[in-house]
């Protein structure tokens, strides 16, 4: 039984006061079928929507059995509606993009915790008492205007409440479907109460029990047709059911709605997708970007006073232990994430290699004065392309040939195999030999790359000779030098003269050589000849030189001499004044052995540095970015664009973050009419609004997981500013970039929760 007891009902807008409902007094049985008519205006729909819990009142009381309804709250209201009130709309309000099946299975699942087979069963029962099962698989927006009354029908009859109120149900319906809609109702008033609301009330009179009609918001007419005394509730539906729902049902039905919103409304979906995917998308780029401007390093000057070999890429690494580097650390090391190479010896990655002439290098004949002969002079033009070992390569990064066995074998990029077995010319410098130094070797290529570069790749045993002489070792040769020295006049008699030289530089392997055979420069050989009269002719030959002595020292060792006889070579060699070539056994004997404690890796790209570095201490190794220690003073220019970089990201970023809250938020309106139609239908609010916000996640998981597959696509295939971004990406900006595209689904879904609150009051 419902009764309203001098309810009055008040609308304002602005200083216009309307009374909607005039101190009505009415009751209604528990069964039956009511119908309120009256003209346009007269407050049929108000009194309506009081009883149906849709709207409240302003004075007197509404009872529910014996229940005032004055005390209760929007929760409390929930409940009547979901549990004890059905409504059939003039519009239908049927949600357009779910099937017939559907807009009564997903209503029973929001508002009960029936099986499934149970819903299955209320479903076609109420579907098959209408005369629509055969349409159940059809979309709602495809039903004619009988059937979607037909279906509005349906949906009241399975939820099986107390009350059914019907809201000009046959507004839209030609003279046949009408009357057979209100046969239904008929038909459903013999065990429940059936409120109708009809301007038409001829299309009712043959089926009502009772007519009651207003004016200007006061019943005028309230009149019993048909006696009610064979329709009886029975006691237990009288009772006013107001259960309180567990939060994990509410969160359970919040997932299917959700679920249900996504994969029932494609294009809808599709749209709010591609806006949290433009906003993931954008953030992204402008994360990785903020990430890449964050370390300011790059905005310092570069100075190469104690590395030549400044590469972004390159780390100096030592175990935690300070013991010696060895084959299985290079393994280990290899096998780090973005470590790309590692070379067992770090000193000879400051050395420079030429091989183009006239672009790496010049070399002229000019006549020197002091030797009085013709001596080569190198002169360097570019010091970019440093000595790496074949230590950083391995079979598979070959196209043609193999790796480097002999000391003068290296391996280069080139696009076929003929230059296989060719020899090049390169030449090696060092700021720590001095700026007129350098090494000089005849090599030849073993070895051709897939990859197209410009590095070089040496053999280990040159390399380590290198590397060795970089170790703050000097090499000191004593030579005796003797002459017959021939007179042009007869009457003097020849005569044999000795003198001592002193040849000073580094030593690097040349395995043409025989054991105990030293080579040193062509300039240096040809001072060795320095005669000074006119009249003596020189009188030097093969044996005219003898290495008496081979001193090495060094400043972190104690100092060592070796003596030894050593056969000077006759061919002078191709290298600076400074460099002393012997083979591989020859530098075993005499230099001192040098333990590697050190080595040098290059990571894919400069910004995993830091996490190489941070990584590196958990495999039982540290490392030094060489980049990082040689930026010293701030380049003023660097530094102002690397600010204006943050500013302009840092503000793109909060303006896509904020456009993107509103613009999907404005998407996420054009659901308010089915939600509004759930509401009406007694689905909880909190069921809605936690759906809203789930149906905003899952969206943004697909976005996020499609982005993140997009960038590194993208990144792959070169496209710089993406690489750029995505390479900047650690765990903390994945996060970040994470709570961001979380945040902004959660506001707007959230802004829009709001919108509906205040459509739902």
């Amino acid at each position: 039984m419902i009764s309203l007891k001098n309810v009055s009902k008040y609308y304002t807008s602005g200083d216009k006061v309307t009374m909607a409902l005039n101190n009505i007094n009415l009751t209604l049985d528990d069964v039956g079928f009511v119908a309120i008519t009256g003209e346009s205006g007269s407050g049929k729909s108000t009194l309506l929507n009081v009883i149906s819990g849709m709207d409240t009142y302003e004075e007197g009381e509404v009872y529910y059995g014996e229940q005032e309804t004055s005390y209760f709250d929007e929760l409390d209201w929930e409940n009547y509606r979901r549990n004890n009130v059905s409504i059939i709309y003039q519009l239908y309000n049927l949600i357009d993009s779910y099937s017939v099946y559907d807009n009564i299975a997903t209503i029973l699942k929001m508002n009960g915790d029936l099986s499934d087979e149970e819903i299955d069963k209320r479903t076609k029962e109420a579907l098959d008492k209408v005369g629509i099962l055969k349409q159940a698989r059809k979309k709602a927006c495809h039903l004619s205007s009988g059937q979607k009354q037909r279906l509005g029908i349906a949906r009241a009859l399975a939820k099986d409440t107390n009350i059914i109120i019907a809201d000009e149900p046959t507004g839209n319906l030609d003279v046949e479907n009408g009357k057979a809609v209100m046969a239904i109702l008929h038909e459903l008033s013999k065990d429940r109460l059936v409120v109708v609301v009809t301007h038409n009330y001829e299309q009712a009179e043959e089926f009502c029990d009772r007519k009651i009609r207003l004016f200007d918001g006061k019943i005028a007419e309230d009149v019993t047709i048909n006696s009610l005394e064979d329709k009886k509730l029975e006691e237990d539906k009288l009772l006013l059911k107001q259960d309180e729902e567990k939060k994990s049902s509410i969160l359970k039905k919040s997932v299917l709605l959700a679920r249900k919103n996504v994969f029932a409304q494609p294009r809808r979906m599709f749209f709010n997708f591609v806006l949290i995917f433009f906003f993931a998308f954008a953030s992204f780029l402008f994360l990785g970007t903020l990430a890449g401007s964050v370390d300011d390093t790059m905005t310092k000057f570069i100075s190469k006073e104690h590395f030549s070999n400044v590469d972004k890429t390159r780390i100096l690494v030592k175990r935690v232990d300070g013991e010696v580097i060895t084959e299985d650390d290079i393994k280990a090391l290899s096998d780090i994430k973005y470590i790309n190479e590692v070379d067992m010896y770090d000193n000879s990655a400051d050395i420079s290699f030429h091989y183009q002439a006239n672009i790496d290098y010049v070399a002229n004949v000019e006549y020197k004065k002091h030797t009085k002969k013709n001596e080569k002079v190198v002169t360097f033009m570019e010091t970019d392309n440093f000595v790496k070992s074949s230590y950083c390569i391995s079979e598979d990064d070959l196209a043609y040939g193999r790796l480097p066995e002999k000391y003068d074998e290296i391996v280069i990029y080139d696009t076929g195999d003929d230059r296989l077995d060719k020899d090049l010319e390169i030449y090696f410098s060092n700021t720590k030999w001095g700026r007129s130094d350098y090494g000089y070797i005849n090599a030849k290529i073993v070895g051709i790359l897939k990859e197209e570069t410009e590095q070089i790749y040496f053999a280990k045993e040159l390399v380590y000779s290198l590397n060795t002489n970089l170790t703050d070792l000097d090499v000191t040769l004593d030579i005796v030098k003797t002459k017959v020295v021939d007179y042009d006049d007869p009457t003097v008699d020849d005569y044999i003269s000795s003198s001592d030289e002193t040849v000073y530089g580094d030593l690097i392997i040349n395995d043409d050589l025989a054991d105990n055979e030293v080579r040193i420069s062509q300039n240096y050989f040809y001072r060795l000849y320095n005669g000074d009269q006119s009249n003596i002719s020189e009188g030097y030959d093969e044996d005219s030189f003898l290495i008496t002595k081979m001193t090495i020292s060094s400043r972190d060792k104690e100092y060592e001499t070796k003596e030894m006889e050593l056969k000077l070579s006759q061919a002078g060699s191709g290298s600076s004044d400074g460099i002393i070539e012997v083979n591989t056994n020859t530098f075993n004997k005499v230099i001192l052995q040098a333990d590697h404690t050190q080595c040098s890796i290059y990571v894919d790209d400069y910004a995993y540095v830091s996490r190489v570095l941070d990584s590196l201490y958990d495999y039982g190794y540290e490392g030094v970015s060489i980049f990082n220690i040689s930026a010293l003073e701030y380049n003023e220019e660097l530094l102002t664009e690397r600010m204006r970089t943050l500013l302009l990201t840092g503000v793109a970023l909060v303006v896509v973050f904020v456009l993107s809250i509103f613009v999907i938020f404005a998407m996420l309106k054009m659901k308010t009419k089915d939600l509004l139609i759930m509401k009406g239908l007694g689905v909880k609010k909190a069921i809605i609004n936690r759906s809203n916000y789930l149906y905003n996640y899952i969206l943004a998981i697909f976005a996020a997981i499609v982005v993140v597959i997009a960038m590194n696509v993208m990144a792959n295939i070169g496209i710089e500013v993406i690489r750029n971004s995505t390479k900047y990406m650690t765990i903390t900006y994945y996060l970040v970039w994470g709570a961001l595209t979380v945040l902004v689904s959660t506001l707007s879904a959230k802004l829009f929760n709001r919108s509906l609150d205040k459509k739902y009051n």
